[in-house]
């Protein structure tokens, strides 16, 4: 190759071509027909950078206005750094973590252990009244452990009203427009309100956990959803056996009190997996 080919004098003169967008090659650089970059639009001889810029303008449009896509990695192109990707196809952004969130684990591993010590009393005591009968011994042995059994439910609700606060402030620091249908007293008076006890403690509980899971679906734990069932079976059976010990009925009520018993028990994982999930999910 002579060195006068790289000299401007030695290249041949260009035509002026008009309307043509500033990023098209020179003519005869690069193939036509789509030639090695695929067709343009309609299969016609704008081909050259068809397949990679959608071909050239048509006949007729205003080409000076034309602007080629960023290549990937480069500014403007989606998901690039300063032009985040709104079109929905792109990686979505890494979550920032939320600031200011609460330990809510170690009150939820006691509210779990003393849920657990309130169900082996009340279980150890049901069992008792329905071995014995109707004996002293046996009457003495019940009162001791329902008065145990009391103070630990007393317990067990101080801190379980404590985890659920907490929980509630993470909640609404997590998602901030995720709905909490009842007032934040609610965990404290929810359990024991007449009506009420029904169903507040399972809204309350059901929104904290909602507002909690930021990568789970929205809707309600089906785990939370057994665990409240379940609770609620417990209760009737309960309030069944308490009315059945009034009338007299000692074997009968004792049995309703043994089966009470068993639904606590059987909620006792249930409840234990949902204090598990929220508290995974408010990992500060």
């Amino acid at each position: 190759m002579s060195a006068q080919q790289f000299r401007p004098e030695g290249r041949a003169r260009r035509e002026p071509v008009a309307e043509v967008p500033f990023f098209a090659p020179p003519r005869g650089e690069f193939p036509v027909d789509g030639g090695g970059f695929g067709p343009g639009p309609g299969g016609g001889s704008t081909g050259g950078f068809g397949g990679g810029f959608g071909g050239l303008p048509p006949q007729g449009s205003d080409a000076r206005f034309a602007t080629a896509p960023a290549a990937p990695g480069h500014l403007g192109y989606p998901g690039a750094a300063g032009h985040p990707d709104r079109s929905g196809w792109g990686p979505s952004a890494p979550e920032e973590p939320v600031r200011g969130l609460e330990d809510v684990a170690g009150l939820g591993r006691a509210a779990v252990a003393l849920a657990v010590v309130a169900t082996a009393t009340s279980l150890v005591a049901a069992l008792t009244g329905l071995a014995a009968g109707t004996s002293l011994v046996a009457a003495l042995v019940t009162a001791l452990l329902s008065l145990v059994h009391g103070a630990v439910l007393v317990a067990n609700w101080i801190v379980v009203a404590l985890w659920l606060r907490r929980a509630r402030r993470n909640a609404e620091r997590i998602d901030p427009r995720s709905p909490q249908r009842r007032a934040a007293v609610w965990a404290w008076f929810g359990w024991f309100v007449p009506v009420a006890a029904f169903f507040v403690p399972f809204q309350y509980v059901s929104d904290v956990w909602r507002a909690s899971q930021r990568r789970a679906p929205r809707g309600t734990s089906l785990q939370l959803s057994a665990w409240w069932a379940v609770w609620l079976l417990s209760l009737g059976l309960g309030n069944a056996s308490f009315r059945l010990s009034e009338q007299g009925s000692g074997t009968a009520a004792a049995a309703l009190a043994v089966a009470a018993a068993l639904a606590t028990l059987v909620a006792l994982p249930l409840f234990r997996g949902v204090v598990r999930s929220v508290a995974v999910a408010q990992q500060p």
